[in-house]
């Protein structure tokens, strides 16, 4: 996580997952915690209460992740997918010699990671989180073993490229093992219960979120929010239709407003790159190349209303302070009116024409 946030002290370092790693990180946390209690926010200014808030809820939310959660003990899923190194390829934030130094530092610790999952995960575990853990553990390998050496391929030093090779077989190894075992010792016992149960959902909530509201009407709201099909450019609510209809195929007895939003989101990018970006690459710009992919993807031109998300898609040109970035990205707005949520901007999807801006009588804005 350091790595990527562009904290390059922690480039190579991964966490210590023995026992005693993990309850000295729990006292730790839950003395913060303590010192925080002992604290008035009152007596803050307002920006530093809101960052005491938001530290807070952060360390319960750990807490509620050891203790609640259980992740270090239930959930082989905490172990399987940490071997993500993709970042020290993906980005060029150093000579590929440092940062392949920083890959075999991380890839001589996942035999010790390995072990320490098979002692700290209990007998018993629930079957979805075994099932879905094999699967990354062997796709980690898997990532290891093919992709992880493409992205290497430039090392010119041979000696360090032997100290990898090396280094990246053990670990794909010891992911493999992980996967075997979990399949062995823990599939076959392994039962359905997981669900931490409505209380500590809302404590979860409360705590870790500052929501405070009950989980049914969280829902309420969230299918409140969903986008009105009518304010999309036509054809949207057709793709959309197909989404759905994909989905339950998988799924075939969920209602459509039960659909993850993340599940439209990947739906809704994957069918850009496919029906507007590929097509264009391969007939106007000669293949699928990444030069003849980013190209076409400067060329896509899609109105605000053309997306599942209500977004559209067209991006800043080289040579602009936001090249890359989507100039018609946007972040859906919703006020509460009459005790409904409505979205109110952008006016692409908003559901009210003018809607009342709610503010206190202490906000310089409230005379406007």
């Amino acid at each position: 996580t350091g790595t990527s946030l562009g904290l390059h002290q922690y480039d190579g370092k991964v966490t210590d997952f023995s026992k005693n790693s993990l309850d000295q990180e729990l006292a730790r946390l839950e003395s913060f915690e303590k010192k925080l209690e002992g604290m008035d926010p009152a007596r803050l200014r307002p920006q530093a209460a809101y960052d005491y808030r938001i530290l807070q809820s952060a360390i319960k939310r750990e807490i509620f992740g050891f203790q609640d959660w259980q992740i270090y003990t239930q959930n082989p899923m905490t172990y399987a997918p940490l071997l993500d190194i993709s970042i020290y390829i993906k980005r060029n934030f150093a000579p590929l010699e440092d940062r392949v130094h920083s890959i075999i530092a991380i890839e001589s610790q996942v035999p010790n990671i390995m072990i320490a999952a098979k002692t700290n995960l209990i007998p018993v575990l629930p079957k979805p989180y075994v099932e879905l853990a094999i699967q990354i553990a062997r796709g980690s390998a898997e990532f290891l073993r093919k992709d992880l050496l493409e992205g290497v391929a430039d090392l010119k030093d041979e000696r360090l490229r032997t100290d990898f090779l090396e280094s990246n077989r053990k670990a794909a190894g010891a992911l493999t093992d992980y996967a075997g075992w979990l399949e062995r010792e823990r599939l076959p016992k392994a039962t359905a219960d997981f669900a931490i149960g409505e209380e500590k959902f809302r404590r979860m909530l409360r705590e870790t979120e500052l929501i405070d509201l009950p989980p049914r009407r969280l829902l309420e709201i969230g299918i409140a929010q969903l986008l009105d099909a009518k304010k999309l450019k036509p054809g949207v609510g057709e793709m959309t239709q197909e989404m759905v209809r994909r989905y339950k195929a998988f799924e075939p007895n969920i209602p459509p407003q039960a659909i993850a939003p993340h599940v439209s989101m990947g739906f809704n990018n994957m069918w850009i790159l496919l029906n507007d970006v590929l097509p264009r690459a391969i007939q106007k710009h000669g293949g699928f190349s990444a030069e003849a992919l980013a190209k076409a993807a400067r060329e896509t031109d899609i109105p605000e209303g053309g997306t599942m998300q209500g977004y559209g898609v067209k991006f800043h040109p080289l040579g602009h302070a936001m090249a890359g970035q989507n100039m018609r990205a946007i972040a859906a707005v919703f006020q509460v009116v009459d005790g409904d949520f409505k979205h109110v901007y952008p006016p692409v999807v908003a559901s009210m024409s003018a809607p009342p801006v709610l503010l206190p009588a202490s906000s310089p804005l409230f005379a406007r």
